[in-house]
């Protein structure tokens, strides 16, 4: 199949993009700089010069494709997810799709008021967050063949991401802190190979509705701790004053107040099964040199 990326040189997105060409399909996929299209071929995609907000531009090529994939998200000034932006370009993206073309939205896991595989009701969403829930619904409404993709918390091959993130830090101190009351809270998390198999299976399976990409094996912060720093030979404490010192970023820490375990039986309805089952086979697989 064709296949159009909204980015396809982010941690996420060339993950897809490597993942779909694997299986034999041809991808395009939006880059911003030299830079972003070097990670596209790398990823066997082929780069198209433009932006989220030139989404329009590329209508043509958007309306050849046989799927669309939206992983791409820009961020405003102060650091926050560009809600404006990323609406108007689903809104386009969707607009320019061809008939029975397949669409798929990248969305959160973690957003306030998600439990399984279902919209949340609007009175239920976060305010703060709800435009993105809001957006699903949408995606959802405009056909038998838009998906949602709700990404747990990603881990495994390249730099990016809260578990990467948090080994950085393991590495850069002894011990690595998380908040203290916080160690019960669960993560939902998934291996980004695995995530990106999840973004083929629904494009190849034309399946609709929402998706979580999770391994349905949700680790308490405490034990993501604890697994984390052995990587780095340090032990997980509990103390907010070694949080601090750790200078982890906010939104790491944001998360340490959430407790989300979440499971993914539409996945595995349609035939994804994670390679690895749990955040422990990874780092075990990391101890014993392989990566």
């Amino acid at each position: 199949m064709d296949i159009f990326l909204t980015s396809a040189s982010g941690q996420v997105g060339a993950a897809v993009a490597a993942a779909l060409e694997q299986r034999g399909h041809r991808v395009a996929a939006l880059v911003r700089s030299a830079s972003s299209a070097a990670r596209a071929r790398a990823a066997g995609a082929r780069p198209i010069d433009g932006t989220l907000a030139e989404i329009a531009r590329h209508r043509a090529i958007v309306h050849a494709a046989d799927a669309v994939i939206h992983t791409a998200m820009e961020y405003t000034a102060d650091g926050t997810e560009n809600a404006a932006l990323d609406r108007a370009c689903t809104e386009a993206l969707l607009g320019a799709l061809k008939p029975g073309a397949r669409f798929i939205y990248t969305s959160n896991a973690y957003l306030p008021g998600v439990v399984d595989e279902a919209p949340v009701a609007a009175a239920a969403a976060d305010p703060r967050r709800g435009w993105r829930l809001a957006l699903e619904r949408d995606v959802l409404d405009a056909g038998a063949h838009t998906a949602v993709l709700r990404l747990g918390m990603v881990y495994g091959r390249g730099d990016g991401g809260t578990v990467a993130d948090l080994t950085a830090a393991a590495a850069a101190t002894a011990p690595l802190p998380y908040l203290a009351g916080a160690g019960a809270n669960r993560w939902s998390l998934v291996h980004l190979d695995d995530a990106a198999a999840l973004y083929a299976a629904i494009v190849e399976a034309a399946a609709g509705g929402i998706f979580h990409a999770v391994d349905g094996a949700p680790r308490a912060i405490a034990q993501v701790a604890a697994l984390v720093a052995s990587l780095s030979a340090n032990t997980a404490v509990e103390a907010d004053e070694a949080v601090l010192r750790a200078r982890l970023d906010a939104h790491t820490v944001d998360l340490m107040h959430r407790d989300v375990a979440l499971a993914a039986p539409r996945a595995a309805a349609i035939g994804w099964k994670p390679a690895y089952a749990s955040l422990d086979a990874f780092v075990a697989e990391r101890r014993g040199g392989v990566r």
